[in-house]
């Protein structure tokens, strides 16, 4: 995934011949932006004749399409952590980095839910539980990316 079209414009006659001065247009039609299990790359065709007529049903045509997938992306996102002495009230820290990877240059993260607080003395871990992530459109590519998460830690010591 990086959040450009996938196209293909390469093709071939896999088996027969064009008559004598006739030529095939081709036009690829298939595209794939966001990851799916494979897309066929689909294809229209004109042969035409030496004055330019269409003489494409003079033809038995088979196709076979080729299969456009895009993967997803790997990331890595590490949460804040943090440190205090202990005074009775929670240590939470919000705030996410990508530190492994990167985002689609078009691409952001739009929203993230963390899961960590840590009040008496002792360590845990600030844990992602959401994450949405956004195109330039405002479409949600969340499932474009194959993220990893690295938690931080929230650490109370003893006063």
């Amino acid at each position: 995934y990086d959040g450009i079209p996938l196209t293909v414009d390469g093709w071939e006659i896999i088996e027969g011949d064009l008559a004598e001065n006739q030529d095939i247009i081709v036009t690829i039609t298939g595209a794939q932006t966001d990851v799916t299990n494979g897309v066929e790359n689909t294809a229209t065709v004109m042969i035409v004749d030496q004055n330019n007529a269409n003489v494409t049903n003079n033809y038995k045509i088979t196709f076979e399409h080729g299969t456009l997938r895009v993967t997803r992306r790997a990331i890595t996102i590490q949460t804040n952590g943090g440190e205090k002495v202990y005074d009775g009230t929670p240590l939470t820290a919000d705030g996410i980095s990508v530190i492994g990877g990167a985002l689609v240059g078009v691409d952001s993260i739009d929203s993230y839910t963390l899961e960590g607080s840590q009040t008496r003395v002792g360590r845990s871990e600030n844990i992602i539980t959401d994450i949405v992530i956004r195109n330039q459109y405002g479409d949600d590519v969340t499932a474009c990316y194959a993220i990893e998460t690295v938690a931080g830690t929230l650490k109370v010591t003893a006063p």
